[in-house]
């Protein structure tokens, strides 16, 4: 019996095992000195003024949004080709979205595409850094002509500041992810960063029911909501970013372990690089040259306890954002990636025969599919 191969599987120790511990025999769960420092650890980490943590990359997307005054009516350029939760921020608050196709090769939204989408209601664009690839810095001129505002999406992505890394460089602010598959995680959490004090001192007090920051914890000065970080994951957390140039390390081996046995094999294709910002790894993915061969790929694997996924369905296909008007047949080239994009396992403590396993089966799916 062939053992199962998950997707992907978060690398714990003992030193996240022994931080949950001390947290839990300090008998202090929430609003501790944990979340603060590992605030102030990320802030630093990833070059900004402030770290706000949350419960959820979703809760601080939300967050953000109310704190750059999106609101009702006003129009929003985003990518189609996503996580949800990207767009369902948007509605929470009457937001239209404004789909823009994407670029075939980043699968970033095109910035000439969305010049092109521009209009007098345009308030800002939700820029996601998809799969762990940088959008554009073309944005930030883009941004200042037409006097918009960016928030980043970098959910799928993690890296320390660098000049070579724009992100967090293009917005006025930016949330991360850290769910039990990213590059660290706190099993739940996220983090809001800006150098922006206003959108700070908003999102801190609105993620803890609108609480002031004075000593009056139960002055309630603004309508918030219950999206806080636990003690729990913030230990966790403080642990996993002092193991982050280890599991970058081990991620970026396993990734040229699978590029090196794939990049012969006619009918996929590897990640693309576009040679000016290094793509961070929190999955690792291929694109097939059609869907049936995706999906033949799928079966197989599936077949020998292979755990894969697609990466993404479209977010206009789905029920409430069709009621908005959307159809399939809107935009081809994120349709295309969702049928064509196929995640395979990828995680710290995957064998090396299973890899070669993995990208044996793929091979001679693609010969005898290239033979009919």
């Amino acid at each position: 019996m062939s053992t199962n191969i998950p997707l992907y599987r978060p690398y714990i120790g003992k030193e996240e095992i022994k931080a949950v511990g001390n947290v839990l025999r300090s008998r202090v769960l929430i609003r501790g000195n944990k979340v603060k420092k590992f605030e102030e650890l990320f802030a630093k980490f990833v070059g900004k003024k402030y770290a706000i943590a949350v419960f959820s990359g979703t809760g601080g997307l939300h967050l953000a949004i109310k704190a750059l005054n999106w609101g009702e009516n006003d129009e929003i350029i985003i990518t189609p080709y996503s996580y949800i939760a990207s767009a369902n921020v948007l509605l929470y608050e009457k937001i239209k979205p404004i789909f823009v196709d994407v670029d075939p090769h980043s699968f970033n939204l095109d910035p000439d595409e969305v010049i092109k989408k521009i209009s007098p209601k345009t308030k800002g664009i939700l820029l996601v850094h998809i799969l762990g690839l940088p959008g554009s810095e073309k944005f930030q001129e883009i941004a200042k002509k037409y006097k918009l505002d960016i928030l980043e999406d970098a959910c799928e992505t993690l890296h320390p500041h660098k000049n070579s890394f724009p992100v967090t460089n293009i917005g006025k602010a930016t949330v991360y992810s850290f769910a039990d598959n990213k590059l660290i995680t706190t099993a739940q959490g996220g983090m809001i960063v800006t150098d922006d004090e206003k959108i700070a001192e908003y999102c801190r007090s609105a993620r803890d029911q609108g609480r002031s920051n004075d000593p009056d914890w139960l002055n309630h000065v603004i309508l918030g909501f219950n999206y806080k970080m636990s003690e729990l994951e913030a230990a966790i957390g403080i642990e996993q970013l002092k193991k982050f140039n280890f599991i970058k390390e081990q991620k970026e081996n396993i990734v040229k372990k699978y590029n090196i046995g794939l990049k012969n094999i006619k009918g996929i294709s590897t990640p693309y690089e576009n040679g000016q910002s290094k793509r961070s790894y929190f999955s690792y993915f291929i694109q097939t040259e059609t869907k049936e061969l995706k999906d033949k790929i799928v079966e197989n694997l599936s077949q020998n306890s292979i755990n894969t996924t697609k990466y993404f369905p479209c977010i206009h296909h789905f029920p409430q954002f069709k009621k908005l008007g959307f159809q399939k047949g809107d935009f081809p080239i994120a349709e295309h990636l969702s049928e064509t994009v196929l995640a395979l396992p990828f995680y710290i403590g995957i064998k090396d025969r299973e890899i070669n396993k993995i990208i044996s089966i793929i091979s001679n799916i693609c010969c005898n599919y290239k033979k009919n």
